[in-house]
């Protein structure tokens, strides 16, 4: 997938809707409570309380209730994933402080 660039940040960031800034970092974090009591562990909701979510990496065995997922890249002057950048976290545990509107 090629990806478009803009030279500027703009804050009507809307038009820019397919585009990203160039040479961006991104560090993207998931957190889901997991409803371990059915059949197959599947992510049942957004977080609704603070509280510690531990990283889990699907399929490495029972999820924890409350699992969260970290990553991190770098895109290139073209918008292109910088080679050996792409990184995941494989454990840990990130805390939330504070849960808005369980979003």
């Amino acid at each position: 997938m090629h990806r478009k660039c803009f030279s500027q940040w703009n804050h009507q960031r809307s038009q820019f809707s397919s585009k990203e800034p160039k040479n961006t970092q991104y560090l993207f974090l998931e957190f889901t409570d997991i409803n371990t009591g059915e059949l197959f562990a599947v992510p049942s909701a957004f977080p609704t309380t603070p509280g510690t979510y531990t990283i889990y990496i699907p399929g490495s065995g029972t999820p924890p209730h409350r699992a969260a997922f970290a990553s991190y890249y770098q895109s290139d002057a073209t918008c292109q994933l910088v080679a050996g950048t792409m990184e995941k976290a494989v454990s840990g545990k990130i805390t939330l402080t504070t849960v808005n509107d369980g979003s």
